[in-house]
């Protein structure tokens, strides 16, 4: 049975559709995602679908991948992130690059801007009980990783009962602070540190 040309096409489009689907499904989910992108929006991040899934296409090895984009931050000239939190700075002037290592010099402001903070996503499921009550920033909780790391040698000496142990992570957690050692001078993070020494304190 010879096939016209028009015919083979059609044949071809009907087999496409019934694997990927028709236009009509394609633009539809293609709609979906950007629905569901406007609806993520929360005023401070903007979220962008892509990926195979986001283009429209639901098959078996498509991938679907989601941009954020933080309207709050922008990138100095040195490729540094800035926070607008001080609208005193320009944006030449908060290159924080430059700030910090007039501040604290060079190798000190290397370690500070490559240590991250450590950071826990909603529902918290790794987060000892007793710090579930710092603040969160959205559906985040984060902890200076250096103050972190004191917290929880002092919750494990607090649940081993090691009294000494605990005066001595307590005043190692203090030390941190009061020098800012890795700790951001922000006002969210000064909040989230004292409030992390306060939860130590109470448990002493």
């Amino acid at each position: 049975m010879n096939h016209t040309e028009e015919e083979l096409s059609l044949e071809f489009y009907h087999y496409v559709c019934n694997i990927v689907g028709s236009d009509d499904v394609v633009k539809t989910r293609r709609v979906f995602f950007t629905i569901m992108d406007h609806v993520n929006w929360n005023g401070v991040t903007t979220f962008i679908s892509s990926g195979s899934k986001a283009e429209g296409l639901d098959i078996k090895g498509s991938d679907f991948d989601t941009m954020l984009v933080i309207d709050c931050m922008q990138c100095s000239p040195d490729r540094i992130q800035c926070y607008f939190a001080d609208a005193r700075y320009s944006l030449e002037e908060q290159t924080v690059f430059n700030r910090m290592r007039q501040r604290v010099g060079l190798i000190a402001t290397c370690k500070n801007l490559i240590i991250r903070n450590v950071v826990f996503n909603y529902p918290f499921t790794l987060l000892p009980t007793e710090l579930t009550r710092l603040p969160r920033v959205y559906n985040f909780i984060y902890v200076p990783s250096v103050v972190y790391c004191h917290v929880i040698l002092f919750l494990c000496f607090h649940h081993l009962r090691d009294a000494r142990g605990k005066l001595t992570a307590r005043r190692d957690l203090q030390l941190t602070i009061k020098e800012r050692y890795f700790i951001r001078h922000d006002e969210i993070t000064l909040k989230i540190v004292y409030q992390c020494l306060d939860i130590v304190k109470a448990l002493v």
